[in-house]
């Protein structure tokens, strides 16, 4: 298994990455020879749902949906939760 690169763990994208790798390696079968970091369940599955529910760039999300039918406050009061809610990486 290859080590998390220094510079993913100065840039905060190492939980990010721990994550991928585990969505890589659960859903596409990725062997454990390629993977770029040690996978993280916990990170990988609130990735896959966030994948799973809002598509491509959330485009299909229906959270932002519902904040664009409401002017300009609830629509930034929504991708601000939508912001804190990826904070946890």
């Amino acid at each position: 298994m290859a080590y998390c690169h220094r510079g993913w763990m100065l840039t905060g994208m190492k939980r990010f990455a721990e994550a991928m790798m585990w969505v890589m390696r659960e859903i596409f079968g990725l062997e454990d020879k390629y993977l770029l970091c040690e996978p993280n369940e916990e990170y990988g599955r609130f990735l896959l749902d966030e994948i799973l529910r809002a598509g491509n760039f959330g485009q299909y999300d229906p959270r932002i949906r519902e904040a664009h039918s409401g002017g300009l406050l609830k629509l930034y009061l929504n991708s601000l939760r939508r912001i804190f809610r990826m904070v946890k990486f």
